[in-house]
């Protein structure tokens, strides 16, 4: 059985554009390779398309649209995690937690949700084989960021805080 399709809601369905943002990009700049991605790089990225950026305590990216987005590359440096951190309410009960991960997981597909202790994490992993458009990020991000909230509403919204 197929399940109904979702109607997009404003968060999910928001322009993407980079300069709705007051931000703009050189289409021909340099692609975000293994070589080259560090967390100074990606944050100029970021800055360069108007987007709310900071460093936090531990020096990670954090890009601020719609909600707190992590953007990690791995110690290796295939790929960039993008990561958004919630917290469940200290009485949900662990079943509960485990069906609204499950739940979002099938509903939602451009990110992975899942259960650490309190927290109700979202992420998705960029590759960086071939490299990657700094725009194409950007725009990513963007989108990744739209999905937290909506998916707590729709599956976890009394266990989070």
């Amino acid at each position: 059985m197929v399940p109904a399709q979702r109607a997009p809601t404003r968060a999910v369905a928001e322009d993407f554009s980079l300069e709705a943002d007051g931000g703009s990009m050189d289409v021909d700049e340099e692609r975000i390779t293994a070589e080259n991605v560090t967390r100074e790089l990606l944050a100029s990225r970021f800055q360069d398309a108007g987007l709310s950026v900071e460093f936090d305590g531990d020096g990670d990216v954090v890009v601020t649209h719609g909600c707190r987005v992590y953007v990690l590359p791995d110690p290796e440096r295939r790929r960039i995690r993008m990561m958004a951190v919630f917290r469940f309410l200290d009485s949900a009960p662990e079943a509960a937690k485990l069906e609204a991960v499950n739940r979002i997981n099938s509903d939602y597909i451009l990110v992975r949700a899942s259960v650490h202790g309190e927290a109700l994490n979202f992420d998705y992993d960029l590759s960086l084989e071939g490299g990657v458009a700094p725009r194409a990020l950007v725009l990513l991000v963007q989108r990744f960021s739209s999905i937290p909230h909506v998916a707590v509403q729709d599956c976890a919204g009394s266990l989070v805080d």
